[in-house]
């Protein structure tokens, strides 16, 4: 999704007999994410946490939050997923976005089940806008039913030392974080940490840090930072290695994000 482009999307995907041992969709981005869980088996990590998953649990993934699926069989994983944008959301409901639960469970909620099936008929004859349109009141609706759903399914906490680094990064971002210098903080390895992060998220920690620093200057610019202290702020000593990263990750310059004068 091209943030750029739309502040709101929708898609259905079916994988028929996945890649039970290995299937890699870690990642971040800088929109709001609502995932409703239809069938298969697996569990879902988001940022510290997995969650085993039920069909019609939805999860809220925020901006900047790591999120990947764990197959745990081949059996056909179905799915739906809808990212947006503040934008998109409905004045009245805009502190809903601040909530921290982060999984609602909708089995045998009819009206939510109805609503998903009767979208995926329409988008595939509605022209692009209409579907736009739809879209963003299936957001509304699903916010709003946010109050109304306040039991939330038990999650199991990978580690809670991972945890702590977590929270440490994030508060971090416009520090270099190496690794030493957090395994020393946290009384752990680098070993060890390369290790939690690779099994759990799928990635180097390396590159989890350079995911989030990017993000972060990502805010920053947008908001009307400039490119060069947007580097600075997210910890990056040298431009050059910013922008090559900037690229890498979100395919589009830093001065593509700034805001229209």
């Amino acid at each position: 999704m091209n943030e750029n482009d739309y502040i709101v999307h929708f898609s259905h995907n079916q994988t028929k007999q996945p890649e039970s041992t290995y299937y890699d969709h870690s990642h971040f981005h800088n929109y709001y994410e609502l995932y409703l869980f239809v069938n298969g088996d697996l569990n879902y990590i988001v940022n510290d946490s997995i969650y085993s998953l039920q069909p019609y649990d939805l999860l809220f993934i925020k901006p900047g939050v790591y999120h990947n699926p764990k197959l745990l069989s081949t059996k056909t994983y179905d799915r739906f997923v809808i990212n947006f944008l503040p934008e998109a959301v409905d004045t009245s409901l805009l502190h809903v976005l601040k909530h921290e639960q982060v999984i609602y469970r909708f089995v045998g909620n009819a009206t939510v089940k109805a609503l998903f099936d009767d979208f995926d008929k329409f988008i595939q004859n509605a022209d692009e806008q209409d579907a736009r349109l739809f879209c963003r009141q299936l957001v509304n609706f699903l916010l709003l039913q946010f109050k109304f759903v306040k039991i939330e399914p038990k999650k199991e906490i990978i580690h809670p030392t991972l945890t702590k680094i977590l929270q440490y990064i994030d508060e971090h971002l416009n520090e270099p974080l190496d690794v030493n210098s957090i395994a020393e903080k946290f009384f752990v390895s680098p070993s060890w940490i390369f290790y939690i992060f690779k099994k759990n998220f799928l990635m180097s920690y390396t590159k989890y840090i350079n995911y989030k620093k990017i993000l972060y200057a990502q805010q920053l610019i947008r908001s009307g930072t400039s490119v060069t202290q947007a580097s600075l702020m997210s910890g990056f000593k040298e431009y050059s290695t910013f922008y090559r990263q900037y690229k890498k990750q979100l395919k589009t310059s830093p001065q593509a994000d700034k805001p229209e004068s």
